[in-house]
This record gives structure tokens, sequence and C-alpha cells, in this order.
């Protein structure tokens, strides 16, 4: 998992839904318009979860395909 780090995903994800949070803010109160931003703050833990999945489920599939390929050359121990 060396491309996806947890925590600075986190880290990044707050810092952008503190930024959507505070434009909807700056808007409503310079001009009275309300922005509904709830379905784009939701997206940001469902995409945290969905990079995790995907990056858990494709270094799974490298350490079986490492295994497999230095089974070939090892002999398995009794």
């Amino acid at each position: 998992m060396r491309r996806w780090r947890p925590l600075w995903s986190a880290l990044f994800g707050m810092v952008i839904a503190a930024l959507l949070a505070a434009a909807v803010w700056g808007v409503f109160v310079q001009w009275n318009l309300w922005i509904p931003a709830g379905s784009a703050l939701a997206v940001i833990p469902l995409m945290y979860v969905s990079f995790g999945g995907w990056s858990f489920v494709t270094e799974q599939l490298r350490r079986k395909e490492i295994t497999r390929v230095f089974s070939l050359y090892v002999t398995p121990q009794s």
C-alpha cells in the first residue's frame, strides 16, 4: 500500500471538507445564498473508503503473484 497513505489521505479529506464547508458558509454569509453541499461532503469519506479498499485488494493480488512466482524457483518445505 505504498501509493495510498491512510493518514495523509484522511488529513487531505478533512482539509477538502473544511474548505468546502467554509466556501458554502462564506457564500451564505456574503450573498445569503444557500448551496446544498451534503452530497459533496458525503463523497469524501466514500472516496477514502473506496481508495483504501482498492489499494488493499491490489496489494493482496501483488503479494499472491510474488508468492506464486517465488514458488516456481523455491522448493516447498515439508
